[in-house]
């Protein structure tokens, strides 16, 4: 049996030393991850289910905060516990999330997605949130496996032409989520890995 632990920074606070300390016990005691999780903004009445978060709760950005755990601890694998994906641009997140990875010797690889409502101040139209989610699962993944000669995507959200992404993550990072996927992973070329895990909410 494997064991992770969540650090919410709204809960547990965001000092350094505390998030520090709790990471390095955890790698010393052998547990398996270490995941944060997510919200861009808070708004007064912001609530899932029966939780109600008050809207001057303190969560950082899960990937500062795991880069800084990466270099506090050694064998821990790192993961978001939610990252809200079709709020980010999956070109800027594919070399922050391959960084991480890279500086952490290949630990960025519990990578799970998600997404919760009223957080429209990023630009998001929430309604779009599943194709969005399916299209930067597959930006990523083609970025992470593009090479020198350049690549390209034709996406209805995130369309590039002939751009490079380095540096690479260490394994072609899996991505776990909750809900099936608007539409199937594109079909990859013979020989090549698509990664583990499909769907977005």
């Amino acid at each position: 049996m494997k064991f992770g632990l969540s650090y919410n920074t709204g809960f547990a606070g965001t000092d350094p030393a505390n998030l520090k300390a709790i990471a390095r016990h955890a790698d010393d005691l052998g547990f398996e991850s270490f995941y944060v999780p997510e919200h861009v903004t808070l708004y007064p009445g912001a609530r899932v289910g029966e939780v109600e978060f008050a809207p001057d709760l303190p969560i950082a950005d899960p990937l500062e905060c795991l880069a800084f755990v990466a270099a506090s601890t050694t064998t821990i694998l790192l993961g978001t516990g939610v990252l809200l994906l079709p709020f980010h641009h999956p070109v800027g997140l594919a070399k922050r999330l391959a960084t991480i990875d890279v500086l952490s010797t290949g630990r960025m690889r519990l990578f799970t997605i998600g997404c919760l409502p009223g957080e429209a101040a990023v630009g998001v139209d929430y309604a779009t949130r599943g194709r969005r989610a399916d299209e930067a699962i597959d930006v990523l993944r083609a970025l992470w496996a593009g090479d020198a000669t350049g690549t390209s995507f034709d996406g209805e959200f995130y369309p590039f032409e002939n751009v490079t992404s380095y540096p690479k993550p260490l394994q072609m990072l899996p991505i776990h989520t909750s809900a099936p996927r608007v539409r199937p992973p594109p079909a990859a070329p013979a020989g090549e890995a698509t990664g583990s895990s499909t769907a977005a909410g």
